[in-house]
């Protein structure tokens, strides 16, 4: 009767609720742990010149010879015609694949991917850009209009990151294509780093967005999709 019952209410909850623990994100945390975790003497390294990441080299975590921290899951499950194998999918489960609120009503930022320090000590004139693709829900669940995907830069002088901008939640759509320029001089130094997060729901697999193909590079144009 025990089990009974208890199959009853988790079959219940299920129809109702997202999911509220990621196994699969848990058990790659404990196997990350024992073979990289207790290394960290990469973090600080300064990255040159083309940064590029398709998310294709990599699974369940983000590569850490490009990214400092570990928290949204990369995947091929989620995203709907990706431009390239493999997708970096933000919700609201941490890096051990728990939820980062137990609330069902929490709200705040969630997942963030930050890139390792980059050398862009180059003149404007160099015509740098960063480019990635984005796609809301997926084959998730949709962010709600009030929820957001946000892009900063680091400000070099300050040591802060600044809002750069930012997408409204919504329904699944085709992944979309983002160029921007990178001419301020608070940014063109050795040292710069940008980073994307999530707004919305902390309480598990909840408003999903997936970003896929990030290049940062010289020489670009606004017309670059290739």
């Amino acid at each position: 009767f025990i089990i009974t019952s208890f199959t009853i209410t988790t079959w219940a909850q299920e129809l109702t609720k997202p999911m509220l623990y990621s196994h699969s994100i848990f058990k790659a945390s404990q196997e990350y742990q024992q073979k990289h975790f207790a290394s960290k003497a990469n973090v600080v390294d300064t990255l040159n010149l083309p940064f590029v990441d398709d998310f294709s080299r990599s699974n369940v975590y983000p590569d850490g010879n490009k990214w400092t921290d570990r928290c949204v899951f990369v995947n091929n499950n989620f995203g709907v015609r990706a431009p390239s194998k493999g997708v970096a999918t933000f919700d609201g489960f941490n890096e051990y694949g728990r939820p980062y609120v137990e609330s069902e009503f929490s709200y705040g930022v969630c997942d963030t991917l930050t890139s390792k320090p980059i050398n862009l000590n180059y003149p404007a004139s160099d015509s740098i850009y960063l480019s990635f693709y984005i796609q809301p829900q997926g084959l998730g669940r949709p962010p709600a209009v009030n929820d957001s995907l946000i892009l900063e830069f680091r400000n070099i002088t300050t040591g802060k990151f600044v809002k750069i901008n930012s997408w409204a939640g919504s329904a699944v759509y085709e992944f979309k294509y983002i160029l921007i320029p990178i001419t301020n001089a608070d940014f063109l130094k050795k040292g710069f780093q940008f980073r994307f997060k999530n707004k919305g729901s902390q309480y598990g697999a909840d408003d999903h967005w997936n970003i896929d193909y990030v290049k940062l590079d010289r020489n670009r144009n606004i017309n670059d999709t290739s």
